[in-house]
């Protein structure tokens, strides 16, 4: 295995170089205006069959203040927001896991496997 530096613009891998992509708190960190979509689409390229996102999720897009900073940290339904953008994508699962479950953070995870 080998390390590569690369931007959300474009990953440096081929299509559907993996069986499964994931993200856990990266999403929340894109501007969903200027980054998020590129991300996802990079993210979708990148998988051969499984997306999985773990991420904070509000009802609609929210600004959250993030280490004194502005526009570092965005909650949403990012589970809704792969599914309009990518058809492709059948829900699978999703839940909710508390800090106490995971003894990290309150996230929502989305699991979807990508059809034909």
């Amino acid at each position: 295995m080998d390390a590569r530096e690369a931007s959300d613009a474009r990953l440096p891998f081929e299509d559907a170089s993996f069986d499964l992509v994931f993200t856990m708190g990266v999403l929340i960190h894109q501007d969903p205006q200027s980054q998020l979509e590129r991300m996802m689409r990079e993210i979708v390229r990148c998988s051969r069959r499984f997306v999985i996102a773990g991420e904070y999720r509000a009802d609609e897009l929210t600004e959250v203040p993030y280490r004194g900073q502005e526009g570092a940290l965005f909650k949403q339904d990012f589970g809704a927001l792969y599914q309009r953008l990518f058809g492709e994508l059948e829900l699978l699962d999703s839940g909710f896991l508390s800090e106490d479950d995971v003894r990290w953070d309150d996230l929502t995870y989305w699991v979807f496997e990508k059809r034909g």
